[in-house]
This record gives structure tokens, sequence and C-alpha cells, in this order.
């Protein structure tokens, strides 16, 4: 075994570690671009207040398109209101095993 001096000893506690264990995340500057939206269905009662309400994801980035795609693949009648409410990122979209034009009815 070696003999170290105390001082050296000392000394190296108050330096840094050379490497760290925690691998250094990547920050993008870019926002995160909509993959799809979810498109709310709104039934009004004859007083016009809200009614029953349908929510659908709808896998288009596009947010007028997005709307349109439920209109035209989930039976919205006459008066019933259809609206892109939120953006959906492509994470949530492919793990509900959806593709690009799908629509599925959520929540």
């Amino acid at each position: 075994m070696r003999a170290v001096r105390e001082s050296a000893w000392l000394n190296s506690s108050n330096s840094l570690a050379c490497c760290s264990g925690v691998m250094p995340m990547p920050v993008s500057a870019t926002p995160r671009m909509a993959a799809g939206w979810n498109v709310r269905v709104t039934t009004f009662d004859f007083e016009g207040k809200p009614g029953i309400v349908r929510n659908f994801l709808a896998y288009e980035a596009d947010k007028e398109r997005a709307s349109e795609l439920v209109r035209k693949r989930v039976p919205v009648h006459e008066g019933e209101l259809a609206e892109a409410v939120a953006e959906v990122g492509a994470d949530e979209l492919i793990g509900e095993r959806m593709r690009p034009g799908d629509v599925r009815q959520h929540g």
C-alpha cells in the first residue's frame, strides 16, 4: 500500500469530480408543433344551452382541417358544433395507435 501525505488527501476533497454520472438533456429552442387536435362536438338544447359534449382526437396538424375531418367521419348533426379546442402532440396520438388522418373518440 502506498503512503499518501495527509495534505494531498485533504486537497483532493476540495476539488470537483472530473465527470458526472448524469447525462445532460438536449434543450430545443423550437416550440413543440401540434400533430393533431382535440375536437369537441357540442349538442345544444332547445334553449341554446350546451348539452351533450363528445371529444375526439384528430390526427391532423391543421386546426380547420382537423374540425372538418371530424365532421366528415363522425355523425355531426345540424345544430351541433364541432371545434378544435386543444393541440395534441404526436406522442399522445401514437400512444393511441393512431395514424395521420385518423379520428378517434376520446375521454
